[in-house]
């Protein structure tokens, strides 16, 4: 761990992002060793521009002119050989006062300096203007009553603390804060292995005016109470703590005014248990919620179904139990993530059918069985749909692929014990398709398939049949004669699995 460049003149390192909006390596000019000789131009006027900022009334900065072209030579600057940026800049011991005209500096980002700890953090109060402040990534550990120097930052509305080793700081403020308000809109917090302890000193960072708040990959055993009362919240980032609570009473800790507001609830990744509860309909404005990863154990409320302006939902990766409740036909819904989840059955056709808005359903490794869901066929806006190792043994309608609306782009039947000879898979399906089909019984020959499909995966089945060339859409077509139909690409410097050429075998497709 390094001493911040900024322990005494902090704003030197924020023309690099803001001032200098954000310098892209470009190059420097080197020698046949490969040593660049000086410094790159964006660089040099940007610290000229910074110069001309501050007040310097000692001199220290006087090799800062713009005759000397190689900013690699200037007081307390040190370049990289091979890029020629500036990799260290250290000019601590100069008196640049109370930096001049950077008290109305409104913006100051710090997040791409590096590993190194921040010594004195005094220097922000003199920022009255600022605005928007982020210093992730570097070490506050030692900083005591550093609250008390962001409330004093009374314009302050945008504060990012990610990973600062906030959990380390001993005396995080004074009591003579505890009344003031903050201006604050959004606040992150994420990454600081925080707990429940943390909650005394965020509630005066905390106000009506809050809007956007991450707590994520902390470790966090609840929210306080108060929390029902931040009436502008819309957005709760709770992802990866160690929640061992009711989520009912999670909910509950959100069920004043905030519930009226909330729009975006990430819990995922913590170990909450019981049921969703019927508290869930408080949350009239709530378009997202995402709680899979965690150990829920009770039912789902039917009133998750009646959220007026939800659009996603992910309650996947649980042990949510009982039948899905008919009222899932209300949903307006686009994502719905049901999967790994041992819930029983879905209501008839009739009530899925309502589900007009839907475009993704994943219920795998749910029981749907063992009849197979013929609602799926009245979905029509339906993009993709996975619903692999759902204990279904049945064969598929014809009529299944007939009425398949064009819009598809990902369906998964794998790992069941569905019956039936092949499909006819020539049409129906979206540009760059992906149809997986393995681990069923499928039998007899393929006959077509559409050229849209980019990767099929019929192994672990009973085809059989004369030996049938089936051509897969591809720049680079190949033949692959054994039950693996993915082949691997090179392009974009990327990788993906994409089928190109795919030949089945006379003997069986074992």
């Amino acid at each position: 761990m390094y001493p911040c460049v900024f322990i005494n003149f902090s704003p030197i390192l924020l023309f690099l992002e803001t001032t200098a909006n954000q310098l892209v390596a470009v190059g420097g000019v080197g020698d046949d060793n490969g040593v660049v000789n000086k410094c790159l131009d964006q660089e040099r006027h940007a610290f000229l521009y910074f110069k001309s900022l501050l007040q310097d009334p000692d001199g220290r900065l006087m090799t800062w002119t713009a005759e000397e072209e190689d900013c690699c030579r200037w007081f307390g600057v040190t370049c990289n050989n091979q890029t020629g940026h500036v990799a260290e800049l250290d000019i601590s011991h100069c008196n640049l006062g109370e930096f001049g005209n950077l008290t109305y500096l409104k913006e100051l980002f710090l997040e791409s300096v590096g590993r190194c700890e921040v010594e004195n953090l005094n220097w922000l109060s003199h920022l009255s203007h600022l605005e928007e402040l982020r210093m992730d990534g570097i070490s506050l550990a030692k900083q005591n009553h550093w609250v008390d120097v962001m409330l004093s930052l009374r314009k302050l509305s945008y504060l990012s603390l990610d990973g600062c080793k906030l959990s380390q700081v001993m005396y995080p403020y004074s009591s003579s804060f505890l009344n003031s308000s903050s201006s604050i809109h959004t606040l992150s917090l994420a990454n600081n292995n925080l707990t429940s302890s943390m909650y005394s000193w965020l509630f005066p960072l905390t106000s009506n005016k809050l809007r956007v708040l991450y707590l994520s990959h902390n470790m966090l055993d609840g929210i306080p109470k108060y929390f029902s009362n931040l009436c502008s919240l819309e957005w709760l980032d709770f992802v990866n703590n160690s929640a061992a609570v009711k989520f009912p009473d999670f909910l509950n800790n959100l069920s004043g005014c905030t519930s009226l507001t909330l729009q975006w609830l990430g819990a995922s990744y913590n170990q909450f248990t019981g049921s969703l509860s019927d508290d869930i309909e408080k949350f009239s404005s709530l378009k997202y919620l995402y709680i899979s990863n965690n150990q829920l154990n009770g039912t789902i409320s039917e009133k998750l179904w009646e959220l007026p302006r939800i659009k996603v939902i992910d309650v996947s990766s649980n042990f949510l139990r009982g039948s899905i409740s008919e009222n899932i036909g209300k949903s307006k819904a686009v994502t719905i993530f049901l999967s790994e989840n041992p819930l029983q059955g879905v209501p008839s056709t009739s009530h899925l059918s309502n589900l007009s808005y839907v475009e993704f359903i994943d219920m795998s490794s749910c029981n749907l069985g063992p009849r197979f869901p013929k609602w799926t066929q009245t979905l029509k806006n339906l993009t993709r749909l996975h619903i692999s190792n759902a204990s279904i043994s049945d064969t598929i309608p014809l009529e299944f692929w007939d009425a398949w609306p064009s819009k598809l782009r990902y369906l998964n039947l794998s790992s069941n014990n569905i019956l039936g000879e092949a499909a006819d898979l020539s049409s129906n399906f979206a540009n760059n398709s992906v149809i997986d089909l393995s681990s069923n019984k499928f039998y007899g020959t393929i006959q077509n398939i559409s050229s849209a499909v980019a990767l099929l995966n019929l192994s672990k089945n009973k085809f059989s049949g004369g030996m049938i060339q089936i051509r897969i859409r591809g720049p680079q077509e190949r033949t692959h004669k054994n039950h693996y139909w993915y082949i691997l690409e090179r392009g974009g410097g990327q990788k993906r699995k994409v089928a190109k050429k795919l030949v089945i075998p006379a003997e069986r497709n074992k």
